[in-house]
């Protein structure tokens, strides 16, 4: 053991110095013992070992044990933990060898608090069952003697007939007697459960030393006020922290500002007035992947008035800003961003912005129409891998002035389930085409068959 700490305590007797003294005890106590094996005896033994180290006598004197230890490795916080089994003692010695924690226990030890038993008179149910029978036996003979005194009717013999036990006054009157003394009983058996002790296993109080765990994180670093940027703040991506700054400016400060550099590590702001100090810097360590604001200065420059536009309201801001509006609606006007934006943060954004905006947001969510056209061949292989005896076919150019870039002219493809049933069409086919609105413009062409059914013929059968 590397250290034991012990005390004594009365907590219901108030004993004086002379009185311990004349005890043979001392106010302040040190001993230093060695104890065999601590680690391989069992919670009983080291406790019968404590009772002999203080000299106390178990019929007067109980210890309470309890384990020093920490859950968490760094801040150290120390707390007691109490053990009164062999498991949660061979629980404590294992997880202390295992994290290195020196092995201390807190001992204390109590006067036994005796409780006098109440007096409780115990029969012999033997005994009872005998008395009730004699008793029901005597007042049985007793009618039958008083009616045969007084001439009535023979008493009737009980045969085993149904509802006779109501012409039957023995028996009529024990079912009564009985039902009285089962509502005597009840009532004293009708204690309120509440007012009684409720004895709680010792086991529920302990910790369980084999489940201990180490938490050493922290909340997600990033979440701040939506509308404030302050030194220290750390923000999860490059994008956010640039979010964070133009809301700032936009809706807060009513201010602009210029960006002075802007890589993968560091971002920096200044205002757009040389005389204003106002600068928010901001970069990421070399072995970090968050962003962290390190500097800011504030506005000493004075705002006139009010401005219409504001600099920093970016297509790129107003796409962030508007990402939800225009992807569960994607027949959001512009002019509703405009007038959107305005309601936000009282400024004015050009219908051309506002159109960028939209188409950012949009390919935030589908891509790009060169990224659409790039997959196009992945996509189709895929699908011929996927569904067996499917074709397709694509036919392209490269371009004169950069020969590695192809362009697209023209693709093909068919199901296997359509190619499949078109043996059983009529031999007329059909083309529908479907322009396409997007950036590079073309036509959907589609080949339609009917057949017999879908001609308007009855089979016949």
């Amino acid at each position: 053991m590397a250290a034991i700490a012990a005390q004594r305590r009365y907590p219901h007797t108030v004993l004086t110095a002379e009185e311990l003294e004349r005890r043979g005890e001392k106010l302040a106590m040190s001993v230093t013992k060695g104890l065999d094996r601590a680690t391989e005896r069992p919670f009983r033994s080291v406790y019968n070992w404590f009772m002999k180290c203080f000299k106390l006598d178990a019929d007067e004197c109980e210890l309470h044990i309890s384990a020093v230890t920490t859950r968490t490795s760094s801040p150290v916080y120390w707390e007691l933990v109490p053990i009164d089994n062999t498991t949660f003692w061979k629980r404590f010695v294992d997880v202390s060898l295992r994290r290195g924690l020196p092995l201390v226990l807190f001992v204390q030890a109590y006067e036994k608090v005796i409780v006098e038993a109440q007096t409780t008179h115990v029969y012999d149910e033997a005994t009872i069952v005998e008395q009730v029978v004699e008793n029901n036996v005597n007042e049985v003979n007793e009618i039958g003697d008083d009616d045969q005194a007084e001439g009535s009717q023979p008493v009737r013999e009980p045969r085993g007939e149904v509802d006779e036990g109501e012409h039957i006054p023995g028996l009529v009157e024990q079912m009564q007697r009985e039902d009285t003394e089962g509502d005597v009983h009840g009532d004293e058996d009708s204690d309120n459960d509440d007012d009684r002790p409720v004895q709680v296993p010792s086991q529920w109080n302990n910790y369980d030393h084999s489940q201990l765990l180490v938490n050493e994180g922290e909340t997600v670093p990033w979440e701040y006020s939506e509308n404030e940027v302050s030194v220290g703040a750390i923000y999860h991506s490059k994008i956010e922290l640039k979010e964070a700054v133009q809301r700032w400016a936009a809706k807060s400060l009513k201010k602009e500002f210029r960006v002075v550099k802007s890589s993968p590590q560091v971002y920096d702001v200044k205002c757009i007035r040389d005389d204003c100090p106002f600068r928010v810097h901001a970069y990421m360590g070399k072995y970090d992947t968050l962003r962290s604001v390190s500097r800011i200065e504030h506005h000493t420059c004075i705002l006139e008035e009010l401005e219409v536009q504001h600099r920093n309201l970016t297509a790129d801001f107003v796409a962030q800003h508007m990402y939800s509006k225009i992807v569960n609606n994607p027949g959001y006007e512009p002019k509703s961003i405009i007038n959107s934006i305005e309601d936000d943060f009282q400024y004015k954004i050009s219908y051309s912005k506002a159109y960028r905006a939209k188409q950012k947001a949009l390919e935030m969510r589908w891509g790009t129409y060169e990224a659409s056209y790039h997959n196009l061949p992945r996509v189709l292989h895929t699908l011929c891998q996927r569904n067996p005896g499917s074709y397709f076919e694509i036919k392209h150019y490269n371009l004169p002035e950069d020969p590695t870039k192809r362009v697209l002219q023209r693709a093909f493809f068919a199901l296997a389930a359509c190619i499949n049933a078109f043996q059983y069409c009529r031999p007329v086919l059909c083309i529908d085409g479907t322009f396409l609105t997007g950036r590079y413009k073309g036509t959907m062409l589609t080949a339609i068959a009917a057949d017999g059914y879908a001609a308007g013929t009855t089979p016949r059968g």
